[in-house]
């Protein structure tokens, strides 16, 4: 288990061979994260040492049933509140879904009209909220609390806003000192399924800007205590702010929501509901990260997620999103969990700028926490020597995990592991080179037919150089006894006449 003490990697990937645990082991990478000294305050004294007495557990026996469970219950715990994510990559995995992209909805249920919309992707949602918790954790409760009111005021706007349209009262808006979008209409609130709502606004003569409600109450108090104006947010070379393309739909948004707060005399309320600005961790775990194209996946974010460029740092960057126009950066609170199965692809082709901003951790088989007796097999020495002839023949990124064998008890089970993973796993890795499997086995499972020719029928020409072929076939598994799993360790161990003869079965 990582020390208490260390500092541990915002983003970090696990890499090894099948079966060795690395999806597994994110739990207790994300358990370690949970219970890092940074993130005490929010977790609370008595949670923290029920998460490190439970990874002390599993460090000194992984298979520990028990804590297995708890940490998995925590885990989904956390899931639950929404500092978790898990994921996975493949081939066609790409920066529309990951960050943001343009697709295509329908105005409601009962429409054939088609908008397109932008959407956020995981990594951008993800962001955000790990954003919002590292700046909350920035502020002072006063400040929070005040944030809390324009919040509430804002709800009541977008009620206010809802129940006219629906009376059809929509009277347009003169926006002051902006001439170019000089009459506006609030043309309808959207509200998101997680709480959060945009207001829809435009001229009319095309479709309408939708401004969220966390940029409204990011800058509708500086606007109306008169910090920032529409010439302040306008683009310059100095300022990036994510309100540049929208300033004017802005600005006669926020002059409606103060004629509003005006006219309903609207008293601001000292929030009673205590305050949360503690920080937490957020944790995405990217399953199979190497199966995508992660340039194609993280485009130019790729350099956000490096730790000296996260925001909150001295060299932080951000950039503006293609689609929204946002600006976007990647928080501090923010840690990434890879995992990556070296027999899927060599880690070599990995990405040279992925690799140059994550930390690697190798997990390759562990034989030592395996049975030494299952029903008469040693499925320690069993993996041992599989491997040994795996890493001779191929590689070592080829090896066999030990979590194929974890909960085998008896000969049945081993025999089903076999026959549905050991073997089809060697014929992928060999490409049906049956010679190099039978070497790899030595013990029987592979039967050998040699076929001639002229027992087919068959007629060949010159081109052909041989009369006859040898044709491979797996055994029944149900007929596979102990010695023949004996043997792959053990090669004075002697198969029945059966067995012994299934590897070089002639036909005359």
């Amino acid at each position: 288990m990582q020390e208490s003490n260390t500092k541990i990697p915002l983003n970090q990937i696990l890499y090894g061979p099948p079966g060795t645990g690395k999806t597994y082991f994110t739990i207790n990478k994300t358990l370690e994260i949970l219970a890092s000294e940074e993130y005490t305050n929010a977790l609370g004294d008595s949670k923290r040492e029920e998460i490190l007495r439970v990874l002390n557990e599993l460090e000194n026996n992984p298979l520990h049933t028990e804590s297995r469970k708890r940490a998995r219950e925590i885990f989904e715990e956390f899931k639950e509140k929404g500092q978790i994510e898990f994921i996975t990559f493949h081939q066609s995995y790409s920066y529309e879904e990951f960050v943001e992209g343009i697709k295509p909805v329908l105005e409601d249920d009962n429409s054939q009209n088609m908008t397109y919309e932008v959407k956020d992707g995981i990594f951008k949602r993800f962001c955000g909220e790990a954003g919002k918790v590292y700046e909350d954790s920035q502020k002072t409760s006063s400040e929070l609390a005040r944030e809390q009111d324009i919040e509430e005021l804002l709800e009541q706007y977008a009620d206010f806003v809802q129940s006219q349209l629906e009376k059809g009262i929509n009277p347009p808006y003169e926006a002051k000192n902006f001439s170019r979008k000089t009459k506006m209409k609030i043309q309808g609130v959207k509200r998101l399924k997680n709480g959060d709502f945009s207001i829809q606004i435009g001229t009319g003569d095309g479709p309408p800007q939708s401004l969220s409600k966390k940029q409204i109450i990011q800058y509708y108090e500086k606007y109306r205590n008169g910090e920032i104006d529409v010439t302040g947010m306008l683009p310059t070379k100095e300022s990036q702010s994510p309100t540049h393309a929208n300033a004017g739909y802005y600005v006669a948004l926020f002059d409606m929501i103060m004629e509003f707060e005006q006219s309903n005399n609207y008293i601001y309320q000292k929030q009673s509901t205590p305050i949360d600005n503690k920080i937490k961790p957020y944790i995405l775990i990217i399953d199979e990260i190497n199966r995508g194209n992660i340039s194609k996946i993280l485009g130019e974010l790729i350099t956000l997620i490096e730790p000296s460029k996260r925001a909150g740092n001295e060299e932080a960057l951000s950039v503006a999103l293609p689609y929204s126009g946002d600006e976007f950066s990647v928080p501090k609170n923010l840690y990434i969990i890879g995992t990556m199965n070296t027999a899927d692809r060599s880690i070599a082709l990995l990405d040279t700028a992925l690799r140059r901003r994550f930390e690697f951790i190798e997990m390759m088989p562990n034989p030592e926490i395996l049975s030494e007796n299952c029903e008469g097999v040693n499925l320690k020495q069993l993996l041992e020597m599989l491997n040994s002839r795996i890493e001779f023949l191929l590689d070592r990124d080829h090896t066999l995990g030990h979590a194929f064998f974890i909960g085998v008890d008896n000969l049945g089970k081993l025999q089903n592991v076999f026959a549905k993973k050991i073997i089809p796993l060697l014929q992928e890795y060999f490409y049906e080179d049956y010679a190099k499997i039978i070497a790899v086995l030595n013990n029987g499972m592979i039967k050998i037919k040699k076929v001639k020719a002229k027992d087919l029928g068959i007629e060949l020409n010159d081109d052909f150089n041989y009369d006859e072929k040898e044709i491979y076939s797996i055994t029944e598994a149900k007929d596979w006894k102990k010695e023949n799993f004996q043997k792959i360790y053990d090669d004075t161990i002697k198969l029945n006449d059966k067995a012994e003869h299934s590897n070089n079965e002639n036909e005359e």
